[in-house]
């Protein structure tokens, strides 16, 4: 075979979106890398490279993607792994050998990399480990000279003989190779590599040294994202002002972004001065990110981070004066911190005026990090597994660990863990979401096209199918074998009250313990004890809705709006239920509604037709 006939496909599923109506913002820039370096280099032209589309990627259920995987007849599948994804792969990939036997697989990512367990499976043919280009290149021509597997029992393994010259291949933005939605931010590299060397992090390890893009990469991206008509560019680079040179940079991006394209990108602030935080505001410049990780030295030692108060509320207060908005990176469970210190942190940023834009994280031990190495001599308990959140250390034990989410939800009146909302509609054309099951054969319909299935489905059954429990059942033990990797919204229609034990086998039925969705959220004290399927109850009637409230359902409850008697109604409000909102209600109501539920807008569900 020729290297130039190749017919190879990409995949890069994104992390679960906890709304299933938004399209997801995970951009597959490293596809648009990969297929413009493998143009330049000899390899394959772009159209010969196809990227999973993107409303699949973000929203199409196990079969939807197989489907379109096993019709494309391609010598060669490539996947992109975090870890969020690297489970959901192997499942497509075991499913894919047997639909397209003749179809090479290659893994690459962040989830390829020493002590993962990818590299010892079974059904990968090759594995890209670190900075990706030319060793993905070097992998299919490979395969186009008739060889790409290991012929030992794991994939071959594959890396870049050094750094990748960031001048030998076009931006994919400039090139056209990224698909996006008008919607989307532009995610663009400006640097590869960081200065930091922090022990819980890989991607210094993935790119040693620091290197920047060629210049002309920014004077040509914003008159092109003028022209079409890009709302956010995001610079991915991991510490914009880490590196020498970072100020005139920034000047330069003043002077080329005069249209004002609202900027985002993530920065020390001990290093913003004043003049700095106005030549930001001016470049465009309306959001920034700021790893604090901990406020208690001990743990940022364990982890070798630096911080200085002073100058971290200094920059703080320079950014906030010019209107940048400052989202703050907090990581709980480092080896070192105790539940006071972490308490200690919010309460730091609290009083700086940065705790509404604070991002809380539980601690990933990721293997090949330096971090994961020193475990077990740090008494550092972890997951085995993605997502490899840490269980407990010498100062955090395993309830102090969730002890510690509890007291945050408390001392910030929110949910860390927000329940996924039921969306009564579908996400993407060919792609179901919504499904009625109260229709006569809406069930058989869903059996028929499992192609057809999203990986987030809202279903509705009604009083008929409570009274056939074991029909739901079975639907939900289909669902588990047929889209392992979906997440349920089982949304029950009924005024009449729900006993505990016929609520448990209706969920545990659609429920997978190893589902990535029920490991990330293993911290979560949630009366229904699972998060890839959820129970809700829906009425109109506010009597129900009041006894559903008192009973302490493992529902969360869905009040249809306008609700009857209005008056105990309206008394419900402040118990904070979703409420579906009818599409004929009048617009001045509905905007009464939002008042009410400034903050918890989410919880207010709209259809485009009546349900």
């Amino acid at each position: 075979m020729q290297l130039r006939d190749l017919n190879a496909a990409l995949v890069q599923l994104p992390l679960p979106d906890a709304d299933p109506g938004t399209a997801s913002a995970n951009v597959p820039l490293a596809a648009g890398c990969l297929r413009a370096y493998a143009a330049a280099h000899g390899g394959p032209a772009p159209g010969q490279i196809r990227v999973l589309p993107r409303d699949l990627a973000g929203h199409g259920g196990d079969e939807a993607i197989l489907a379109w995987l096993s019709a494309g007849g391609f010598d060669v599948v490539g996947f992109t792994t975090h870890v969020w994804s690297l489970d959901r792969a192997l499942l497509l990939v075991e499913r894919l050998r047997g639909r397209s036997p003749g179809t090479r697989v290659l893994f690459g990512g962040p989830e390829v990399a020493p002590d993962r367990p990818v590299l010892a499976s079974p059904v990968v043919d090759a594995c890209v480990i670190g900075e990706g280009e030319s060793a993905f290149l070097e992998a299919i021509s490979d395969l186009a000279a008739g060889g790409l597997g290991s012929g030992g029992p794991g994939p071959r393994q594959y890396r870049a003989a050094g750094p990748v010259d960031l001048s030998s291949f076009p931006n994919p933005y400039l090139a056209g190779l990224v698909e996006r939605d008008p919607s989307d931010p532009v995610y663009l590299e400006t640097v590869r590599g960081c200065p930091n060397r922090c022990s819980y992090c890989f991607y210094a390890k993935e790119f040693p040294g620091v290197r920047e893009w060629p210049a002309g990469v920014l004077e040509a991206i914003f008159p092109w994202a003028v022209a079409n008509g890009v709302p956010e560019i995001y610079l991915m680079d991991p510490t914009f002002n880490g590196m020498p040179g970072w100020e005139a940079k920034l000047e330069a991006i003043a002077r080329l972004n005069g249209a004002g394209i609202p900027l985002h990108t993530e920065l020390r602030l001990e290093s913003v001065e004043e003049r700095h935080a106005a030549l930001f505001r001016r470049a465009g410049f309306r959001s920034i990110e700021a790893g604090l990780q901990s406020t208690n030295p001990a743990a940022l030692r364990a982890v070798r981070r630096t911080w200085n108060r002073e100058r971290f509320l200094r920059g703080a207060s320079a950014l906030k004066e010019q209107g940048i908005v400052i989202r703050t990176g907090v990581i709980l469970g480092l080896p070192g911190d105790t539940p006071e210190g972490f308490r200690a942190t919010v309460r730091f940023l609290e009083d700086a005026g940065l705790a509404d834009d604070m991002e809380v994280y539980p601690l990933s031990v990721l293997p090949g990090t330096d971090l994961r190495r020193d475990a077990a001599a740090l008494g550092v308990a972890h997951m085995g597994f993605p997502p490899y959140h840490v269980l407990s250390t010498p100062t955090m034990s395993a309830e102090e660990v969730a002890e510690s989410i509890r007291w945050l939800e408390r001392e910030r009146g929110a949910e860390f863990f927000a329940p996924v909302a039921p969306a009564f509609r579908d996400p993407a054309p060919g792609l179901t979401g919504f499904l009625d099951l109260r229709i006569p054969g809406a069930l058989e319909a869903a059996r028929a096209s499992p192609e057809r299935l999203a990986n987030n489905l809202t279903l509705l059954a009604g009083d008929e199918l409570l009274s056939r429990p074991g029909i739901l059942e079975g639907f939900g033990q289909w669902l588990l074998g047929i889209t392992p990797s979906s997440m349920v919204q089982l949304v029950l229609e009924t005024d009449a009250p729900l006993a505990a034990s016929r609520l448990d086998l209706i969920a545990e039925s659609f429920h997978d313990p190893a589902h990535y969705f029920n490991r990330a959220r293993h911290l979560d004290d949630d009366p229904q004890g699972r998060a890839s399927i959820r129970l809700f109850r829906l009425t109109a009637d506010a009597r129900a809705a009041a006894r559903a409230l008192t009973a302490g359902e493992a529902c969360d409850l869905i009040l249809r709006w306008p609700a009857r008697p209005a008056a105990l109604a309206r008394r419900l409000l402040p118990y904070r239920p979703f409420l579906l909102v009818d599409p004929g209600f009048a617009a001045r109501e509905q905007r009464d509604l939002l008042r009410l539920y400034r903050g918890h807008e989410r919880l207010v569900l709209k259809t485009d037709r009546p349900v």
